[in-house]
């Protein structure tokens, strides 16, 4: 078998746009006290990298189907 790679192509960091910043500011601010959904700052999202631990496992597979079907 072979070794699976540990590196992606498809890393890319997050941007904050200023309308989500803006958004954030504008919040409900009633909602910041919910322990199991934590309003969380963009400056904590700021530095956040997509894909970085993703990697979707693979199995090759056969099927053999009637030409009936």
């Amino acid at each position: 078998m072979k070794k699976v790679s540990t590196t992606t192509s498809s890393l890319k960091q997050l941007k904050i746009s200023q309308a989500t910043k803006q958004a954030y500011r504008k919040r409900d601010r009633s909602l910041d006290k919910d322990a199991e959904a934590p309003q969380l700052p963009p400056s904590y999202w700021a530095g956040a990298s997509i894909g970085k631990y993703y990697r979707p496992l693979k199995t090759q597979i056969s099927l053999r189907i009637d030409n009936e079907i």
